[in-house]
């Protein structure tokens, strides 16, 4: 074994004993989930266990559902450029009006929530600062990025949020002539 691997080795074993974790059974899978879960948040204040994986696991599963759409959806990221040269890397699609614009965060953190009981039907409370309408016809695709998310653990608390960072589609909005008004 080379001494990298069993560095590796005892600091994970250190990580996992220090951060509240219990492997019971999580397969093999499920662990490298968790171990993931753990580096991600080191701050949570409740236990890493197979409900909290499995949690995530259908979140995740959820924002691959959001990721096989071919219009703009909430959570999808977007590449915003504007007409004095600041660009946008990762704003957030808030909502989707009823005419079809769709209304940009520029800085924002997505918390995920399921609307009816369901990880499959999500919702996002978006926050940080500003937010902007646009036309979704602007819109045109431009692959994925990554985005980071995040959820209640076990329970709504002081350092009780999970965060995830996952692959979502990215959408690019340039209004670098000024006509839309982004700043």
């Amino acid at each position: 074994m080379s001494i990298f691997r069993t560095i590796q080795f005892e600091h994970t074993t250190k990580l996992m004993s220090e951060y509240r974790t219990n492997l019971n059974g999580l397969s093999f899978e499920q662990i490298g989930s968790l171990f993931s879960l753990v580096k991600e948040n080191l701050n949570y204040a409740n236990r890493f266990d197979k409900p909290l994986v499995e949690k995530t696991e259908q979140y995740r599963e959820a924002i691959d559902i959001l990721n096989a759409s071919e219009v703009p959806l909430a959570g999808h990221r977007v590449k915003l450029i504007t007409s004095n040269g600041k660009v946008y890397e990762n704003a957030i699609i808030d909502r989707i009006d009823s005419e079809g614009g769709v209304h940009i965060c520029m800085n924002g953190s997505a918390f995920m929530y399921p609307l009816s009981g369901d990880v499959r039907n999500l919702s996002f409370s978006i926050s940080g600062g500003y937010f902007a309408p646009a036309p979704g016809t602007k819109l045109s695709p431009l692959g994925r990025t990554d985005g980071r998310f995040w959820f209640f653990g076990q329970r709504a608390c002081a350092n009780g949020g999970i965060y995830i960072t996952q692959p979502i589609k990215r959408w690019l909005l340039d209004d670098s002539k000024g006509e839309l008004g982004f700043y």
